[in-house]
């Protein structure tokens, strides 16, 4: 009996032993899958939290690169400013009264720095980019936990001058609009990363011999745009738009041999040095974001079409009905009656009617197809950004009436820059050229990273577009609508627009807000510039020809003489009728225009000097700013620069400059 008690009291050990044993083995098998897991699964995760809790990461921020003109005069730079920052833990001195003193100082609110020293934190900022007046006058208060670090602030040397083209960056250094948007990956560069310690605290201790790892600079953007045709475009728009006490304005300037944009002035401007202080509706550039109806300056490209189709002759007749047509019950007028008119007439003095005649012989399809061939419905690609396409709905939903409206601009809409490139397709001999606004981007190191060379596509034939130039030139003569855009010394191709703004209350066309626009071309033989000119709801007066052609004149004046363009004799007469009905080998068009070469491919070695672009001015022209610039210059040719070298940009230093001349008479 005892014996198989005994068997069983050992029995039952077994059963715990096995039991124990099994428990430890799954436990030492759980550690070992744990240790496991911790180890190579979740290894390299785990490693950076233990990182996180001794090291610290010091991000440092790149310098911003540099906005440039077409000459390499700055545009938008960053520099070193200071910025204030506290830590909490350190502070010795009551909070209250380190955060009253402060806030003398700074102009802050010291009940809202009260609460961030509350925190108890071991970095809050008190206030980033102050003045360094304001900075010396924070270090001279000495209080414990209050430090000053350098940061990178964006300054725009020429305040308003192109603000819509250049934009913004935020505090960061994040570009937000225009140009510091559009290139934000190439101008911000990269940030360059390093660690320090931590201690129990949380506290940062640098290791000494800690490397320092400068951040990478960002690349510098250089425009198409000169600096000094901008001035001169902000000031002329911002006194007609004052004086006419406009609800804005627009003017863009674009070389048509080239696409590029010289100038893109909009009104009211803003200082992006301080755009805060503007209200965000003036920051957008409205060159590429706002559309309106042309009006009667699309009567060109109406014309431009029937010559090309051959529905029509710039000497053939039409009649216009003493003024006034119906078609489907809707009136059409002319603002003076006329009978007969010549197909050039008609454009001399803007007819809707002669317009509409000439629409109906193209049709409805062939009409759409050419406005879409000067680039009408469809953005142009230009590196600005929130550019519309404008609005031109497709032929088969117009009516006869639709089709009345579109051939003299009303019923489709368009940008400035996309009507800038339709007119200078009229002036190079019918290529269609991409608006471009930058063209180039360099790195730190001065090597060109990218180049935006011209694109275009043929839009109409060159014989064309030289008729209708010729027929532009009448509308600036006497008896044309655009005399106010006359040159004395330069012959201009023009055409004015009168636009009636649609109420957007009723749907219908307003009576009383109006666009008025010009689009012309000079020197009209030899073209240089192509300009648009849009007033947007002046007052008192709102045709084209008495608001927005005198812009041109002022405009295009000051801007010859800064691209050296040498004037021309007797262009300021009336030409006879015979003069202006000769054939087109008679008066041939250049359309060959040497352009500014490139700018250098690599930085040179050893020291170098800035050269400057001559490309466009005349003999004395070069002579004098040679002379500023303490250069030596051979010059061979006469009329204006078409060639140099070395090329615009850093050259060797004391290199000879050779620049080439060429007549354009």
């Amino acid at each position: 009996m005892q014996q198989a008690v005994d068997s069983k009291k050992r029995n039952w050990i077994r059963v715990r032993l096995c039991i124990a044993s099994g428990i430890f083995a799954m436990a030492l098998l759980a550690m070992i899958y744990r240790a496991f897991a911790l180890s190579i699964i979740d290894g390299e995760r785990m490693r950076k939290l233990a990182r996180s809790q001794y090291q610290s990461k010091i991000s440092l921020p790149s310098a911003r690169g540099r906005i440039l003109d077409r000459h390499g005069s700055p545009m938008a730079v960053s520099v070193e400013v200071p910025s204030i920052y506290a830590n909490p833990r350190q502070m010795e001195e009551d909070p209250r009264v380190v955060a009253r003193a402060l806030s003398k100082v700074l102009g802050s609110d010291p009940y809202l720095l009260e609460e961030r020293f509350a925190k108890n934190k071991y970095f809050v900022w008190v206030d980033r980019q102050v003045s360094p007046e304001d900075a010396e006058k924070i270090k001279a208060l000495n209080f414990t936990g209050i430090h000053i670090q350098k940061e990178m602030r964006r300054f725009y040397p020429n305040g308003e001058l192109a603000g819509h083209v250049l934009g913004f960056s935020g505090i960061e250094g994040t570009g937000l609009e225009g140009i510091e948007l559009h290139f934000d990956r190439w101008l911000k560069g990269r940030e360059s990363e390093s660690y320090g310690l931590r201690d129990a605290l949380g506290r940062k201790v640098f290791v000494k011999g800690l490397p320092d790892l400068g951040p990478s600079s960002g690349s510098d953007v250089v425009l198409t745009i000169d600096k000094n045709i901008q001035f001169v475009a902000d000031k002329v728009l911002a006194k007609t738009v004052e004086m006419y006490e406009a609800k804005g304005g627009t003017l863009v300037a674009m070389d048509p041999s080239t696409g590029d944009l010289l100038a893109i002035s909009n009104a009211p401007n803003f200082d992006p040095n301080n755009h805060k202080s503007a209200k965000p509706d003036f920051w957008r550039n409205r060159a590429v974001t706002d559309t309106f109806e042309p009006g009667s300056v699309t009567k060109v490209f109406t014309l431009a079409a029937a010559l090309e189709t051959r529905v029509a002759r710039t000497d053939g007749q039409i009649y216009c009905e003493n003024g006034r047509i119906e078609v489907d019950d809707y009136p059409i007028r002319d603002s003076h009656p006329n009978k007969w008119l010549t197909v050039e007439e008609c454009i001399q003095k803007s007819s809707n009617i002669c317009t509409y005649k000439l629409g109906r012989r193209l049709g409805k399809r062939r009409l759409y197809n050419y406005l879409r061939q000067f680039g009408f419905g469809s953005r142009t690609g230009v590196e600005l950004p929130g550019e519309r396409r404008g609005r031109l709905r497709h032929w088969r939903r117009w009516s006869q009436v639709a089709l009345a409206n579109v051939s003299f601009g009303q019923g489709f809409t368009s940008t400035g820059v996309q009507l800038a490139a339709a007119v200078s397709a009229l002036a190079n001999g019918g290529t269609l050229y991409t608006p471009h606004i930058v063209r180039s981007v360099r790195g730190a190191d001065n090597k060109i990273l990218s180049i935006y060379r011209p694109r275009g596509r043929r839009a109409i034939s060159k014989w064309v577009s030289r008729r209708v130039l010729d027929v532009m030139k009448t509308v600036v003569e006497p008896g044309g609508t655009g005399v106010g855009a006359a040159l004395e010394h330069y012959p201009v191709a023009g055409k004015t627009g009168t636009a009636q703004k649609v109420d957007p209350k009723t749907g219908r066309y307003s009576q009383d807000h109006w666009v008025a626009s010009f689009i012309g071309v000079v020197p009209a033989d030899d073209p240089v510039l192509a300009v648009v000119v849009m007033i947007d709801e002046p007052k008192n007066e709102y045709y084209g020809g008495k608001v927005a052609a005198p812009v041109f004149q002022e405009f295009a004046r000051e801007a010859l003489k800064i691209m050296g363009v040498p004037k021309r004799r007797g262009s300021g007469k009336k030409k006879s009728k015979r003069a202006k009905n000769k054939s087109l080998s008679e008066t041939p068009l250049s359309t060959s225009r040497s352009v500014a070469p490139p700018l250098p491919i690599a930085q040179p070695t050893g020291p170098v000097q800035e050269m400057p672009d001559f490309t466009g001015m005349t003999f004395h022209g070069v002579l004098e700013t040679a002379r500023k610039a303490g250069l030596k210059c051979t010059v061979e040719g006469s009329g204006i620069v078409v060639n140099q070298s070395p090329a615009p940009g850093p050259a060797p230093k004391g290199a000879r400059c050779r620049v080439g001349l060429r007549s354009r008479q």
